[in-house]
Protein backbone atom coordinates (compact mmCIF):
# COMPACT_ATOMS: atom_id res chain seq x y z
CA UNK A 1 0.00 0.00 0.00
CA UNK A 2 1.22 3.32 -0.96
CA UNK A 3 0.92 6.18 1.64
CA UNK A 4 0.11 9.29 -0.08
CA UNK A 5 -0.86 13.00 1.29
CA UNK A 6 -3.31 14.90 -0.21
CA UNK A 7 -3.14 18.71 -2.32
CA UNK A 8 -4.96 20.39 0.77
CA UNK A 9 -3.14 18.85 3.51
CA UNK A 10 0.02 19.47 1.70
CA UNK A 11 -0.22 23.09 1.39
CA UNK A 12 -1.94 22.83 4.92
CA UNK A 13 1.73 21.80 6.35
CA UNK A 14 3.59 24.20 4.39
CA UNK A 15 1.87 26.98 5.77
CA UNK A 16 2.36 25.46 8.99
CA UNK A 17 5.93 25.56 8.35
CA UNK A 18 6.03 29.37 7.26
CA UNK A 19 3.97 30.53 9.73
CA UNK A 20 6.54 28.87 12.37
CA UNK A 21 9.66 30.33 10.98
CA UNK A 22 7.69 33.95 10.61
CA UNK A 23 6.84 33.65 14.27
CA UNK A 24 10.65 34.12 14.92
CA UNK A 25 10.88 37.14 14.33
CA UNK A 26 9.70 40.38 15.47
CA UNK A 27 8.25 41.64 12.30
CA UNK A 28 5.46 38.59 12.53
CA UNK A 29 4.58 38.66 16.02
CA UNK A 30 1.48 38.22 16.96
CA UNK A 31 -0.39 37.26 14.03
CA UNK A 32 -2.27 34.65 13.61
CA UNK A 33 -3.63 31.65 11.03
CA UNK A 34 -6.08 34.21 9.77
CA UNK A 35 -3.06 36.22 8.54
CA UNK A 36 -0.84 33.77 7.85
CA UNK A 37 -3.23 32.11 4.95
CA UNK A 38 -3.71 35.75 4.00
CA UNK A 39 -0.26 36.02 3.61
CA UNK A 40 -0.22 32.82 1.97
CA UNK A 41 -2.55 33.39 -0.48
CA UNK A 42 -1.25 36.89 -1.37
CA UNK A 43 2.65 37.53 -0.91
CA UNK A 44 5.13 35.95 -2.98
CA UNK A 45 7.74 34.20 -0.60
CA UNK A 46 11.22 33.93 -2.27
CA UNK A 47 13.22 30.50 -0.65
CA UNK A 48 16.72 30.77 -1.06
CA UNK A 49 19.83 28.77 0.13
CA UNK A 50 23.51 29.62 0.54
CA UNK A 51 26.43 27.63 1.50
CA UNK A 52 28.86 28.28 3.96
CA UNK A 53 31.17 30.96 2.39
CA UNK A 54 29.00 32.06 0.20
CA UNK A 55 28.26 36.24 -0.04
CA UNK A 56 24.68 36.74 0.35
CA UNK A 57 25.05 40.65 -0.78
CA UNK A 58 27.88 43.27 0.04
CA UNK A 59 27.65 46.68 0.99
CA UNK A 60 26.36 49.06 -1.27
CA UNK A 61 24.13 46.78 -2.94
CA UNK A 62 20.26 48.28 -3.35
CA UNK A 63 17.91 46.90 -1.01
CA UNK A 64 14.92 45.09 -2.71
CA UNK A 65 14.00 42.82 -0.49
CA UNK A 66 13.39 42.26 3.58
CA UNK A 67 16.08 39.18 4.23
CA UNK A 68 14.96 36.66 7.03
CA UNK A 69 17.48 33.92 8.39
CA UNK A 70 15.58 31.07 9.59
CA UNK A 71 18.73 28.46 9.70
CA UNK A 72 22.30 29.14 10.12
CA UNK A 73 25.10 31.53 11.02
CA UNK A 74 26.44 34.59 9.05
CA UNK A 75 29.15 37.24 9.28
CA UNK A 76 28.53 40.87 9.09
CA UNK A 77 30.80 42.88 7.83
CA UNK A 78 30.69 47.34 8.54
CA UNK A 79 33.47 49.49 7.01
CA UNK A 80 33.98 53.11 8.54
CA UNK A 81 33.42 55.81 5.82
CA UNK A 82 37.32 56.54 5.99
CA UNK A 83 38.21 52.28 5.88
CA UNK A 84 40.13 52.53 9.56
CA UNK A 85 37.74 50.39 11.51
CA UNK A 86 35.90 46.87 10.35
CA UNK A 87 33.63 45.29 12.44
CA UNK A 88 32.86 41.18 11.82
CA UNK A 89 30.00 39.85 13.82
CA UNK A 90 28.78 36.32 13.79
CA UNK A 91 25.26 36.25 13.93
CA UNK A 92 23.04 32.88 14.00
CA UNK A 93 19.68 32.72 13.07
CA UNK A 94 16.89 33.80 13.66
CA UNK A 95 17.98 37.20 12.26
CA UNK A 96 16.06 40.10 10.07
CA UNK A 97 19.72 42.65 8.63
CA UNK A 98 18.90 45.61 8.10
CA UNK A 99 15.41 46.01 7.01
CA UNK A 100 15.23 49.61 7.87
CA UNK A 101 17.59 50.04 4.51
CA UNK A 102 14.05 48.91 2.61
CA UNK A 103 12.92 53.09 2.72
CA UNK A 104 14.24 55.96 3.67
CA UNK A 105 16.74 58.38 1.84
CA UNK A 106 19.86 55.76 1.44
CA UNK A 107 17.85 52.37 0.13
CA UNK A 108 21.62 50.21 0.01
CA UNK A 109 23.05 47.85 2.31
CA UNK A 110 25.62 49.66 5.00
CA UNK A 111 27.11 45.92 5.35
CA UNK A 112 28.24 42.87 3.75
CA UNK A 113 26.93 39.63 4.69
CA UNK A 114 28.48 36.55 4.38
CA UNK A 115 27.12 32.93 5.01
CA UNK A 116 29.09 31.06 7.92
CA UNK A 117 27.77 27.80 7.71
CA UNK A 118 24.89 26.57 4.93
CA UNK A 119 21.76 28.89 5.69
CA UNK A 120 17.88 29.39 4.31
CA UNK A 121 17.10 32.86 3.79
CA UNK A 122 13.47 33.89 3.77
CA UNK A 123 13.15 36.80 0.84
CA UNK A 124 9.68 39.07 0.49
CA UNK A 125 9.83 41.99 -2.05
CA UNK A 126 9.62 45.59 -1.10
CA UNK A 127 6.14 45.48 -3.18
CA UNK A 128 4.98 42.65 -1.29
CA UNK A 129 6.29 44.25 2.17
CA UNK A 130 4.58 47.16 0.65
CA UNK A 131 1.06 45.18 0.03
CA UNK A 132 1.41 44.52 4.04
CA UNK A 133 1.66 47.61 5.55
CA UNK A 134 -1.73 48.28 3.43
CA UNK A 135 -3.48 45.18 4.30
CA UNK A 136 -2.57 43.61 7.93
CA UNK A 137 -2.74 46.02 10.75
CA UNK A 138 -0.81 43.72 12.67
CA UNK A 139 2.04 43.44 10.13
CA UNK A 140 1.97 47.60 10.25
CA UNK A 141 2.52 47.76 13.59
CA UNK A 142 5.27 45.34 13.92
CA UNK A 143 7.25 47.44 11.29
CA UNK A 144 6.06 50.67 13.19
CA UNK A 145 7.66 49.35 16.51
CA UNK A 146 10.90 47.96 14.52
CA UNK A 147 11.73 51.05 13.37
CA UNK A 148 10.88 53.22 16.96
CA UNK A 149 13.04 50.72 18.76
CA UNK A 150 16.37 51.38 16.80
CA UNK A 151 15.15 55.43 16.87
CA UNK A 152 14.46 55.30 20.69
CA UNK A 153 18.06 53.38 21.18
CA UNK A 154 20.28 55.82 19.06
CA UNK A 155 18.70 58.66 21.05
CA UNK A 156 19.02 56.89 24.46
CA UNK A 157 22.79 56.77 23.47
CA UNK A 158 23.19 60.36 22.76
CA UNK A 159 22.07 61.14 26.46
CA UNK A 160 23.72 58.06 28.58
CA UNK A 161 26.38 59.31 31.32
CA UNK A 162 29.69 59.95 29.63
CA UNK A 163 32.04 56.91 30.83
CA UNK A 164 34.10 57.73 33.91
CA UNK A 165 37.15 55.04 33.38
CA UNK A 166 38.98 54.41 29.98
CA UNK A 167 37.65 50.45 30.65
CA UNK A 168 33.89 52.24 30.11
CA UNK A 169 35.07 54.29 27.47
CA UNK A 170 36.63 51.19 25.47
CA UNK A 171 33.73 49.03 26.46
CA UNK A 172 31.24 51.60 24.47
CA UNK A 173 33.12 52.29 21.69
CA UNK A 174 32.84 48.42 21.08
CA UNK A 175 29.30 48.31 21.56
CA UNK A 176 28.21 51.45 19.73
CA UNK A 177 29.45 49.59 16.53
CA UNK A 178 28.05 46.65 17.00
CA UNK A 179 24.45 45.42 15.65
CA UNK A 180 23.86 42.95 18.40
CA UNK A 181 25.63 43.04 21.84
CA UNK A 182 25.79 39.06 22.13
CA UNK A 183 28.11 36.97 20.41
CA UNK A 184 31.00 36.72 18.69
CA UNK A 185 33.03 40.11 17.25
CA UNK A 186 35.73 41.02 15.15
CA UNK A 187 37.32 44.63 15.83
CA UNK A 188 40.03 45.49 12.78
CA UNK A 189 41.42 48.56 13.73
CA UNK A 190 44.86 50.08 14.93
CA UNK A 191 45.23 50.94 18.78
CA UNK A 192 46.58 54.97 17.67
CA UNK A 193 43.01 54.68 15.63
CA UNK A 194 41.61 53.12 18.76
CA UNK A 195 42.93 55.81 21.02
CA UNK A 196 42.38 58.43 19.21
CA UNK A 197 38.52 57.79 18.63
CA UNK A 198 38.24 57.43 22.60
CA UNK A 199 40.54 60.29 23.27
CA UNK A 200 43.15 58.83 24.99
CA UNK A 201 47.19 57.70 24.81
CA UNK A 202 47.98 54.48 22.93
CA UNK A 203 50.20 53.24 25.69
CA UNK A 204 46.85 53.92 28.54
CA UNK A 205 44.46 51.80 25.72
CA UNK A 206 47.21 49.29 24.98
CA UNK A 207 47.27 48.71 29.36
CA UNK A 208 43.42 48.91 29.36
CA UNK A 209 43.22 46.14 26.39
CA UNK A 210 45.94 43.71 27.34
CA UNK A 211 44.21 43.61 30.88
CA UNK A 212 40.62 43.08 29.66
CA UNK A 213 42.83 40.00 27.77
CA UNK A 214 44.26 39.00 31.11
CA UNK A 215 40.52 38.26 32.48
CA UNK A 216 39.54 36.28 29.50
CA UNK A 217 37.71 39.27 28.13
CA UNK A 218 38.76 39.55 24.65
CA UNK A 219 42.05 38.54 22.16
CA UNK A 220 44.30 40.92 21.09
CA UNK A 221 46.21 40.85 17.67
CA UNK A 222 48.53 42.31 15.24
CA UNK A 223 45.68 45.40 14.11
CA UNK A 224 42.78 43.54 15.29
CA UNK A 225 40.78 42.57 18.61
CA UNK A 226 38.67 39.56 19.36
CA UNK A 227 35.50 39.58 21.45
CA UNK A 228 34.59 36.15 22.05
CA UNK A 229 31.20 37.04 23.57
CA UNK A 230 30.20 40.18 23.57
CA UNK A 231 27.52 40.54 26.43
CA UNK A 232 30.41 39.28 28.40
CA UNK A 233 32.27 42.63 27.99
CA UNK A 234 29.26 44.71 29.05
Amino acid sequence: MTNSTSPTLTIALKNLQLYERLLQFSLFQGMSLDDLQHMAAHTKFDFRKHRAGEVVYRAGMPCKHIYLLTHGTIKVTTSSDDGLLVVDEIIASPHMPQPERLFGVNQRFSSTIKAISDINLVLIDKREVTALLEQLLVFRINMINLFAQQSQRLQQQLWQAPPQTLHARIVRFFAEHCTQHEGEKDFRILMRHLAQAINASRLDVSKALNDMQDKGLLQLHRGRITIPAMEKLL
